[in-house]
């Protein structure tokens, strides 16, 4: 069963240069923060579909309640890896 869990996961790994503009050696952390939010939703978006549960209410006057639903668990790249190494009896 732990077995299908790890080769069901999705690892994604990215890793993306980008030049900040400084004022006196310090990061402009807008940008930065902007740079980060936009690298995490770009490499996310085609999951959505397959995460993103829909389940959409009867139509009422044209008008339908749709609820969303996403249960995801994260892990950090480096402990997927040691779970993996360790079901994979390389302990």
């Amino acid at each position: 069963m732990i077995y299908n869990v790890i080769d069901d996961a999705t690892p994604l790994v990215v890793r993306k240069t980008i030049v900040v503009n400084t004022d006196n050696g310090i990061l402009n952390k807008e940008v930065l923060r902007k740079e980060k939010r936009k690298m995490f939703i770009d490499n996310l978006d085609y999951l959505v579909e397959q995460y993103v549960k829909v389940n959409k209410e009867y139509p009422v006057n044209n008008l339908s309640n749709v609820h969303l639903s996403l249960e995801v668990a994260v892990l950090e790249y480096e402990d997927f890896l040691e779970i993996k190494k360790y079901i994979d009896g390389d302990k």
